[in-house]
C-alpha cells in the first residue's frame, strides 16, 4: 500500500496539465485511511492539489447535483445543498468556484472555461446545451475516487438523451428559483427521466462495457483512482444503446423485442 501525502497522489496520475478534468468521488474511505496514517484529512488539500495539478489554463468541474427542484422543493443558488459528495461542497465554498445554473444536474467549475459553463442557460438537464455535451466535444477526463460506473457516471443519460431511448422521456418541472442575484422567479427546466412502465434497472455490467476505455488506474489507501476519457466511452455507450438495446448498460421490460 502507497502512504503517499495527497498532493503526491495526485502528481502522481496522468492527468493532463492545462486541461479540464472532472471529478467525482466518495471520499468517506480515503478520508478514514488517510488519518489512520496521517492524524488528518482536508478535502480542500485535495482540491488544491488538482488546481496545482491542471493550472489555472485548466478546468476543474465537481457535480453539486440536487434533485429538490423536481421534488417540489426550488432552488436556491447558494443555498441548496449537492448530493453527490463532499467534495462538490467543499468546492462551492472556495474562493474562486462557481456554480453553473441548472437546478438539477450543475457543477462547481474552477479555471480558464469555468465562465463558459457557468454561462449556459441549458433548460434540458443532458442536451447539447448543456455541461454534458462541453465534455463530449472538448474531450474532458473524468477522475473517478472510489466510485463505480453504476454510480459516477451520469454521461451515460446524456447519450441516452441524444440517442433518444425509448425506456426514458422528457419530462418538466416548474418551482421556484433563487438565482446568484438572490432574485425569485418560477422557472422551468426538463430531465429525460426513466419511464416506470419500462421497469427499467441499470445493472454492473457497465462496469466491463467501460473498463477498457480506462486511462489509468492506481490504488492509494485501499481506494481506487481512476482515470477516463468522456469522449473515448461515448462511442462505447452509444454503440450498446443502438446496436445492442443497452444490453451492457441496463435490463428493462421488453428489452429484446424494443426496436
Amino acid at each position: 500500500m502507497k502512504y503517499l501525502k495527497l498532493q503526491q497522489i495526485i502528481d502522481g496520475l496522468d492527468i493532463k496539465p492545462k486541461r479540464p478534468l472532472m471529478i467525482s468521488s466518495d471520499i468517506t474511505r480515503l478520508w478514514a485511511e488517510y488519518r489512520k496514517v496521517h492524524g488528518t484529512f482536508s478535502p480542500r488539500e485535495l482540491i488544491e492539489a488538482l488546481k496545482q495539478k491542471v493550472t489555472k489554463e485548466g478546468t476543474l468541474i465537481f457535480p453539486t447535483y440536487s434533485w429538490d427542484f423536481c421534488h417540489g422543493e426550488g432552488f436556491h443558488y447558494f443555498h441548496t445543498v449537492p448530493r453527490t459528495g463532499g467534495l462538490g461542497r467543499v468546492a462551492l465554498s472556495m474562493e474562486g468556484f462557481r456554480r453553473t445554473r441548472h437546478p438539477m444536474y450543475s457543477f462547481a467549475v474552477w479555471g480558464k472555461d469555468a465562465d463558459k459553463l457557468y454561462e449556459m442557460t441549458n433548460r434540458s438537464s443532458f442536451g447539447k446545451d448543456s455541461p454534458f455535451h462541453y465534455m463530449n466535444i472538448e474531450k474532458v477526463d473524468h477522475l473517478m475516487i472510489d466510485i463505480p460506473f453504476t454510480k459516477g457516471y451520469t454521461f451515460v443519460h446524456y447519450v441516452e438523451e441524444l440517442v433518444r431511448v425509448p425506456y426514458r422521456y422528457e419530462k418538466e418541472f416548474t418551482d421556484k428559483y433563487v438565482d446568484e442575484n438572490r432574485e425569485e422567479t418560477i422557472r422551468t427546466y426538463s430531465m429525460y427521466v426513466r419511464d416506470l412502465d419500462w421497469n427499467l434497472q441499470y445493472t454492473d455490467a457497465i462496469e466491463m462495457l467501460l473498463d477498457g476505455t480506462v486511462r489509468e488506474r492506481q490504488y492509494y489507501y485501499g481506494v481506487e483512482f481512476k482515470l477516463i476519457n468522456y469522449a473515448d466511452s461515448f462511442p462505447i455507450i452509444k454503440k450498446d444503446i443502438v446496436e445492442n438495446k443497452s444490453k451492457r448498460i441496463a435490463v428493462y421490460k421488453g428489452q429484446e423485442s424494443c426496436k
